[in-house]
């Protein structure tokens, strides 16, 4: 069978005519979102591999044991998360052009897009710069929540049963926190658990303060 295409050839056809697309918001969102992980995950790739080639000493004579240098390994880690983000992205792509009225598809398309270049650790390399702190914890986030989202809405579209739409409100919650205040909601954690009373809930308190 071959695949419909109907969605790229519409693009096409609006290109070649002048007809301007009708966007909805939600949509202009999803380009945005989309495009600033894409661009994040460009602009980690050099640090990554610096950060990567540049590893400590004792991780590099370890390397060296097995017959590797540290730019080999920076090459084969990097290629790895660049074939793995590539992929996903182009199967979101592909999603949009087969359903693109399809309200679940364009949930499934951002994450795998978002979930797709933060699921390696190439972003990490950009919590310490100046500035991309937000962004990189945002895309992140969305990349987790997104693909709980997606698997708890699909393939209906709905939360079903009911009560996951409560344990998705309370899980999106957690991670949108959780670059913000890890050592509250560590403490939180700690507390919560039994077997973890003996002192450690007040030292974990402790720390928080």
């Amino acid at each position: 069978m071959r695949p419909n295409l109907n969605g790229l050839v519409q693009a096409v056809r609006i290109a070649k005519t002048g007809v301007a697309l009708r966007w909805h918001p939600i949509h202009l969102l999803w380009l945005a979102v989309a495009l600033l992980s894409i661009a994040l995950f460009l602009y980690s790739i050099p640090r990554r591999f610096d950060a990567v080639a540049d590893s400590p000493t004792e991780q590099q004579v370890a390397w060296a044991t097995l017959g590797v240098s540290a730019y080999s390994v920076a090459v084969y880690l990097l290629a790895a998360e660049i074939i793995a983000a590539l992929g996903f992205i182009l199967i979101a792509l592909l999603l949009i052009a087969r359903r693109p009225n399809n309200r679940l598809v364009w949930l499934a398309s951002l994450a795998y897009i978002t979930g797709g270049v933060a699921h390696p650790p190439t972003l990490t390399v950009l919590e310490n710069v100046s500035g991309l702190l937000f962004p990189v914890s945002l895309v992140q986030t969305l990349g987790f929540v997104l693909t709980i989202a997606l698997h708890l809405n699909f393939p209906t579209g709905q939360f079903v049963p009911r009560w996951t739409r409560i344990f998705f409100v309370g899980l999106a919650l957690w991670a949108a926190l959780w670059p913000r205040f890890p050592e509250c909601l560590a403490a939180a954690r700690a507390c919560l658990h039994p077997w973890w009373l003996n002192g450690n809930c007040q030292a974990q308190v402790g720390v928080a303060e």
